[in-house]
Parts: structure tokens; sequence; C-alpha cells
């Protein structure tokens, strides 16, 4: 049965929930909270607060200016900043800010709620950036990690940063945290950096401009689930050959992902992994595979939850292995990743007289050239490359063939069609024409110019009363539309 969106959210925000407590829990051990305080009161410079640690360094706490550029001071009163504590920096003003040059640590919250920032430069210094420290910065367009930060946070670090569209991951960072760029909206470019060795729960779901993800070998866990759930303009995915399980609801509702690369050390696809992935037609499944969960892969949901297979959706894998067996117990085609093999993206298209459709083939292990015949040349044309031209009215099957393997696609052939094909109309009053599928110019003429005039943009203009028949030439045919005037 297939987990509602809101149920799925539920589980994730409680997962968060349950990574924030965590994080307060274990506070005074994290890398930001070695420097404990030498006293708790806070100090003021300027408009920073802050207070000095043990190591006779200082930690910024707060900020009660209202500049839009800042940059964060080296020194305070004579101290080194190297943190930028909890919530310091909940500002609405702020546009731009430069960290300070010794700064190890940018704390949870850091930045929270900073929905004028656009831009934020990180020094190499920095080695720890918190939860949310960036969350809801709903202005903020790109940034950079550098090689030195090696945590970044426990989740949520850019969560709903909307306008975010490009991240480039330095490569110290070991682990992308759940929700990290969660709802992310406008992010299209994600560089994962070389010692990212786990990506978890939800970490780029909602992340709907996102069109494709390669996820390097040094990956070896994609879990908890959701990880690029509704990316809906997700077309591409390469797995890379670290990765070992493809967890629960990976990719739920990536509708336009297309395209699939699974690793050589994926052992295990989950359920839903996969699901209503509606343009996913055809995937390759390695040997390494064990374990198909049910309904991991070819199921979508409609809006009133009922389950469906993707139309034509087909396996490539070898045999005897776990793909096979997933194919045949849910009905979906099996090709042996060793012969031949045709793929077409769909079975079947409706054209009109003189337009044309593509068919879109994939051939496997093919031999030699591919050929394409139409069963009716007189219904619809096909050249060497797939285009198929409709010829006039009917139904008509291309056979595409290589190596001896074929498969057909059905083509049906239809008339161009007026929005009216009967119309009464009062004295004075205008109706302008239109077609669909009409192919190259069209010609109107009216049988009774002083009853019904016609321009050449197919405007109808009713003159006085009586009845007229409108004739439209367009696509080597005739259309007709009878007029009433009253």
């Amino acid at each position: 049965m297939k987990f509602q969106t809101k149920a799925k959210k539920s589980v994730s925000l409680l997962l968060s929930l349950l990574m924030i407590i965590s994080v307060f829990t274990a506070l005074p051990f994290t890398a930001g909270a070695v420097n404990t305080d030498v006293n708790s009161t806070s100090e003021t410079s300027g408009d920073f607060e802050y207070k000095v640690l043990d190591d006779g360094t200082a930690e910024i706490t707060g900020y009660n200016g209202e500049a839009t550029e800042l940059e964060i001071p080296n020194e305070l009163d004579g101290y080194t900043v190297t943190n930028i504590g909890q919530y310091a920096f909940f500002c609405t003003s702020l546009v731009s800010v430069t960290i300070p040059e010794h700064a190890v640590s940018i704390g949870d919250w850091g930045f929270g709620g900073c929905s004028s920032l656009t831009n934020i430069t990180i020094p190499d210094s920095v080695v720890s950036i918190g939860s949310g420290a960036f969350g809801d910065c709903t202005n903020l367009k790109s940034i950079t990690i550098p090689d030195n930060v090696e945590s970044l946070g426990g989740g949520t670090t850019f969560e709903n940063c909307t306008s975010l569209k490009s991240v480039i991951i330095g490569n110290g960072v070991k682990s992308i945290w759940g929700n990290t760029f969660d709802n992310c909206t406008k992010l299209e470019n994600v560089t994962i950096g070389k010692s990212v060795t786990s990506i978890s729960t939800s970490a780029f779901e909602d992340c709907t401009s996102l069109t494709n993800i390669t996820i390097p070998d040094n990956v070896v866990s994609l879990g908890g689930g959701m990880t690029f759930e509704n990316c809906t303009s997700l077309k591409s995915v390469i797995i890379g050959n670290g990765v070992k399980i493809i967890d629960w609801h990976t990719f739920d509702n990536c509708t336009k992902l297309e395209n699939v690369t699974i690793g050589k050390s994926v052992t295990s696809i989950s359920t839903g992994a996969f699901e209503d992935c509606t343009s996913l037609t055809n995937i390759t499944i390695p040997r390494s595979v064990t374990r198909i969960a049910q309904k991991a892969l070819g199921y979508y949901y409609d809006k009133n939850n009922n389950e469906h297979k993707v139309n034509n959706f087909t396996i490539t894998g070898y045999r005897g292995t776990e793909a096979e067996k997933y194919a045949k117990a849910n009905g979906f085609k099996f090709i042996n990743i060793d012969e031949t093999a045709i793929i077409l993206k769909k079975s079947s298209a409706a054209v009109y007289v003189k337009g044309t459709a593509q068919i879109k083939a994939t051939v496997k292990n093919g031999k030699g050239k591919t050929t394409y015949t139409s069963s009716n040349k007189k219904i619809a044309k096909i050249n060497s490359s797939g285009k198929i031209t409709g010829v006039k009215k009917g139904t008509a099957t291309i056979t595409v063939t290589n190596n001896g393997v074929s498969e057909k696609f059905k083509v049906t052939v239809k008339n161009p069609e007026l929005n009216k094909s009967k119309l009464n109309l009062k004295k004075g009053k205008t109706f302008k024409l239109k077609i669909t599928g009409k192919v190259g110019k069209q010609k109107f003429t009216s049988s009774k110019k002083s009853v019904a005039a016609v321009n050449k943009k197919g405007i109808i203009t009713a003159k006085k009363k009586g009845n007229a028949t409108i004739t439209i030439k367009t696509n080597g045919i005739k259309l007709k539309c009878k007029v009433t005037v009253k």
C-alpha cells in the first residue's frame, strides 16, 4: 500500500526532530562546543555580542546591527573570532556576509531566517557547519563548501533555501544528513565531494528543479529513504559503484526520470524506491542485485490512490537473476542483456494528416541497421530514422526491426478538427474558428458572404439572418462549419 505524501513528510519531520534533539543532547561533545566558556556572561563590542572561550578566542553570540553587507571582524576586543554561535545572526536585513578567516565553526541555526541573504563567503578555516545554519535563507543563490569542512551538521543545514541554484560540496564533508537541502526548489546543479560516504533521509527531497544527479563511487550509503523524493524535474540518475542499497522511496515521484544507471555494488532495491516514476519505462539491473522488494519498480498511483503498472515497463538483466524473477512475478517484459532487443518509449501514437511523430526506439546489442516499415503507406509513411508522417485518416502498424528482432508501433491518423461544426450567431456578433492538427496554411471561404463573412484568420462575422457554410481547406482536405444567423 502506498505511503501518502503527508505521512511520509511526518516521518521525515520526526526523523529531523530526533536528529535535532540528539544534537542538543550531545552538544557538549560537538566540535563547536569543545572550547567551553570562561564565564557565561556575554560581552559587547559594537554591534556584536560575544563570549570568551577557554582557549582565549571569541564566539559571536548575537548581532544587533542593521548592515546589509557585513564583513565579520577577525577580532573583537583583541579576541580572535573562531566560532559563530547558535542563532547568532537571526537577521532579515543581511544581503552579503563574509566569515572571518580564523573561524572554525558555524553553529546550529547561526543564520537561520536571514531571508535577504544572497551571498556568503566561507573561509577555508571552517571545519564545522551546524544543523539549520542557513535554513530558510530564501534568497541565497549559491554556496561553495570548502574542502576543510568535515561536518555538515545533523541535517536541515540549507533547508528551504528556495532560491539556491548551485551547490558545491567540498572534498572534506563525509555525510550529507537528513533534510540538508530539503525544499530547495530552484536547485539545479549539485557537485558531491570525494569524501562523502553517506546521503541520508530526504537530503534532497522536493528539489523540484534538479534535472540530473551523479552519486560518486565514494558514496556507500543512500539510506534512510526519500532521499530524492518529489524531485519532479529529475531526468537522469547515475548511482556510483559504492552504493549497496537503494532505500525505500529514494526516488519516489520523480515523474520525469527517464535514465537510471545502477552501480555494480547495489545488492538491494527497497520498496517504492522508484515508485511513481511514470517516465521510467526501462531499467537495466546488474548481476549484483539479489533483492528487489515488492513494488520497488514499475508502479505508480493515481490521485485516487489506485495502483497501476507503468506502461511498457521493461527490465533488462541477466538470465536467472533477481531482475528476471521480479519481471516475471510482476508481468513486466524482461530482456536478456546479451541478446538483441528493441525497447520502444511508447507503443502507439496519434498524428494528424500531414502531421509527424517520431518513434523513440532503443536498440540493445543490435547488429547492422535498424529498419522501419509501414503496414499501409497510404495511411502513414515512415522514413529511415523512424519519423512518421500522416497521409490520410486511418490506422497503420509500424514495424521496427534489427537483427531479426521486431517490435510493433500502432499509428492512428486523424483529420484536423474544428472547434465548431455548427454555429448559431446573432447579427453583428463574431466567432473565431480554431483548427486542431493544422499543418501549413489554411484558406477560409463562405458560401454566402452577405449572411456570414469570414476573414483569413478564421473570424466569422454575422451579417444578416440566414444560413451559410464556411469551408476551410487545410492539410489537403476540406472542413465545414454550418452557420445560422438569427
